[in-house]
């Protein structure tokens, strides 16, 4: 029979080798770098920071003129024909039709590749902000909110720049409901 407890001689033998282990993934982690925390990367050579907030300058009154007409007419479903005009060749969906067959489908509800809104609303409820600006085009937030109702929607929408000079112009390449993440109320 031994004299000890049996978690005496458990301790007298496994305490130094966890000791040791402990000891040498130590030693490893701080001599080898493995254990290092990562570090944020370093920015491109030539690279420009990115702006915490994008220049609201940026903002211009054709690109707002672009931006309002495009809204007013095809996602308010009041003149499909006029938002063909600033749409670019390259909006997602725009190569399926004509400017007929787009004018058409709006008016028949054939579904056009346009998000709308779902409920009438004035010019003077629409807010654009730029979120972000980059060479030859940039990209908008337009929230809409129409009065005597708690339905706020926001969109994200992108224009490109085509032309120089006098002949410059802003086509609307991109409209669609902006994604916003849910998030969890706070306990009571």
């Amino acid at each position: 029979m031994p004299r000890a407890p049996l978690w005496r001689n458990v301790l007298r033998y496994v305490g130094p080798a966890v000791l040791a282990i402990g000891v040498i993934v130590f030693i490893v982690a701080r001599f080898t770098g493995q254990g290092e925390t990562e570090k944020a990367l370093p920015a491109a050579p030539g690279a420009t920071p990115v702006a915490a907030k994008p220049d609201q300058k940026a903002l211009t009154p054709e690109i707002r003129q672009v931006a309002n007409k495009f809204i007013l007419s095809v996602v308010a479903g009041k003149n499909y024909g006029a938002a063909w005009d600033v749409t670019d060749p390259t909006y997602p969906g725009k190569s399926d039709y004509t400017k007929a067959s787009w004018t058409k489908a709006g008016v028949t509800d054939e579904g056009l590749p346009v998000v709308p809104t779902g409920y009438p609303f004035r010019p003077q409820d629409v807010r654009l902000s730029v979120k972000n600006v980059y060479p030859g085009g940039v990209d908008l937030e337009a929230v809409i909110i129409p009065r005597n109702t708690a339905r706020v929607q926001t969109f994200d929408m992108s224009l490109k720049d085509h032309g120089a000079g006098a002949k410059r112009r802003w086509l609307v390449d991109y409209w669609m409901t902006a994604y916003t993440p849910g998030f969890r109320a706070e306990p009571k």
